[in-house]
This record gives structure tokens, C-alpha cells and sequence, in this order.
């Protein structure tokens, strides 16, 4: 693996870390915008969809690996872009969707925060037992 790839997984791994902080102590917060966002309608849907397509679009264009546990970045790129592809495409299936989103389901924000610590713990350890972190 070429240098440059080394860093870029190793910053991805404290995205996800960061992101746990984020959502489990702004859960609330987060429901609350994406509650504003669904009282919006179709534009609110639109805005969920722009917020995904380019973070994944990048992922796929600049981290676009198939093997080892860099898959699974791949694999989350590659989800975040359909999913933004999706809601723009087809503004009523957001709209079903945000529909789940209320402030009594928001330890859902707190579960999706772990998983993603748990994903960057994953690719972590996998970088650290390389030696390339």
C-alpha cells in the first residue's frame, strides 16, 4: 500500500471517534434539525440527500478500495452516495423515512454514534496490527 493511503485511513478513523461525541451528546439536537428539515417537506428532503451524496461521492472517488478492512469505508461511501442519490431522486420515500424521526426515539441518533466509534475502532485496530498507525 502506497503512502498516501495511509493517512487518509487513519483520518477517517477519528471522523468516526468524533462522531460519537457528536451524536450521543447532541442527540437531541440532531433530531430537532432533522425534524425541521421534515417539517420543510421535499426541500428538507433535498437537504438530507445533498448532506449524504457528497460525502460519500468523495469517498468513492478518492477511497474506492475493495480488500481488507478498508472495504468497509468503501462500503459506507458507497451507502451514503445511494442514499443522497435516493432522496433526491425520489423525494417521497425521505419524507416515509423522516417520518420514524421523533425526540423519544432519539437514543436511535446515540446508537448510530456508536456504531460508527465501533467502525472506527474496527479500522483502528486493523491499521495498528499493519503498523501503519
Amino acid at each position: 500500500m502506497s503512502a498516501t493511503w495511509k493517512q487518509p485511513s487513519n483520518a477517517w478513523s477519528r471522523y468516526y471517534a468524533s462522531s460519537l461525541v457528536c451524536r450521543t451528546s447532541c442527540n437531541r439536537t440532531w433530531v430537532e434539525l432533522f425534524v425541521s428539515w421534515r417539517d420543510k417537506g421535499k426541500l428538507g428532503v433535498f437537504y438530507i440527500g445533498l448532506l449524504h451524496l457528497p460525502i460519500g461521492a468523495f469517498i468513492v472517488a478518492f477511497h474506492n478500495v475493495w480488500t481488507g478492512m478498508q472495504l468497509l469505508v468503501t462500503l459506507l461511501g458507497w451507502g451514503w452516495t445511494l442514499k443522497g442519490a435516493l432522496y433526491l431522486c425520489y423525494p417521497e420515500h425521505g419524507l416515509r423515512m423522516m417520518k420514524v424521526v421523533s425526540v423519544e426515539r432519539s437514543w436511535q441518533f446515540v446508537i448510530a454514534g456508536l456504531m460508527l466509534v465501533a467502525f472506527a475502532a474496527l479500522i483502528s485496530y486493523s491499521l495498528a496490527m499493519r503498523g501503519e498507525i
